[in-house]
């Protein structure tokens, strides 16, 4: 497993009447420069995401320190324009699953899931975290094996986003069933946002 630094491109909604041309203008200097850090490697995934919400597109750098994540991104048109904002968290995962396509956007659409930890738990004793932990792992390696589960991983430090996961493309049902046996899940210790 390594670390890599996941970014998320936050919309920024301005109302300064950019004309649409600047707009392409900015797209175009936005692709070439994600397709620049892919070729080099540097970007090991990237993509946008399908819904309207706030986060734009998602890119995984591999770089283990959230600063060199940020001065990197520093040089995206749309963050230059202040378009796009840029968050960074450092992502565990096993970075030897992840295989360059045959060319840059080159790619299929996924389900990106947020496993997030609610707030006001109470603590558990040790020997009940890892029963829970133990049960989540096995749902893990369960979904993987089955190919349904196609990257998951823990996040660095102590924040409320506890991991990530990106599933294979099918009906969210079936991927709400999937994980509804896993006992952080269901015991309301972790909560999954696709």
């Amino acid at each position: 497993m390594g670390m890599a630094q996941l970014v998320f491109l936050r919309d920024v909604k301005r109302e300064d009447g950019m004309n649409e041309a600047k707009q392409q203008e900015l797209l175009t200097g936005h692709i070439a420069f994600l397709k620049g850090l892919w070729e080099k490697g540097t970007a090991l995934l990237v993509g946008p995401m399908a819904d309207e919400g706030q986060i734009a597109g998602v890119v995984v750098l591999d770089v283990e320190k959230p600063e060199d994540a940020v001065k990197i991104m520093e040089d995206d048109p749309f963050v230059k324009a202040k378009r796009l904002n840029v968050d960074t968290l450092g992502w565990y995962f096993a970075k030897n699953y992840v295989v360059k396509a045959p060319k840059f956007m080159d790619h299929k659409q996924y389900w990106f899931g947020l496993l997030e930890r609610p707030e006001g738990l109470t603590p558990l004793s040790k020997e009940e975290g890892e029963k829970l932990q133990a049960g989540h792992m096995a749902n893990i390696v369960k979904m993987a094996e089955n190919k349904t589960l196609l990257l998951a991983g823990p996040m660095e430090g102590k924040t409320a986003l506890r991991g990530i996961v990106i599933f294979d493309m099918m009906e969210k049902s079936e991927i709400e069933r999937l994980v509804e046996n896993d006992p952080l899940i269901k015991g309301g210790r972790l909560k999954l946002t696709l």
